[in-house]
């Protein structure tokens, strides 16, 4: 990991950045990977700033960058999917969730 951070350092010295913890770079990629573009009201996106302002205001290495870039890009990538979705089939809406189920981990 070490390796990986200081060549990313290195490359950011040299101008070149593969991805950028940005909401524009992550949204613009998650729309071009999906080829869809709604995403629904501003909540997701607010959500997305608070992430990057917080990711900013601490160091973080190029490695753990990449991570919050990945994972911010394949959650656009649900929200535009599951909108779409929506989007076709608004009955789903109406199905009432009785008894959820949580996974985490």
């Amino acid at each position: 990991m070490k390796l990986v951070n200081s060549l990313a350092r290195l490359g950011r010295k040299l101008g070149l950045r593969i991805w950028e913890l940005d909401r524009d770079a992550i949204l613009n990629m998650a729309r071009r990977k999906t080829g869809l573009d709604d995403l629904g009201n501003d909540s997701y996106i607010e959500v997305l700033d608070r992430l990057i302002d917080n990711a900013k205001k601490v160091e973080i290495t190029p490695l753990g960058e990449w991570f919050l870039y990945f994972i911010a890009q394949k959650t656009a990538m649900n929200r535009l999917y599951i909108e779409d979705y929506i989007g076709k089939h608004p009955e789903v809406k109406d199905i009432p969730i009785e008894s959820p189920i949580f996974i985490v981990g």
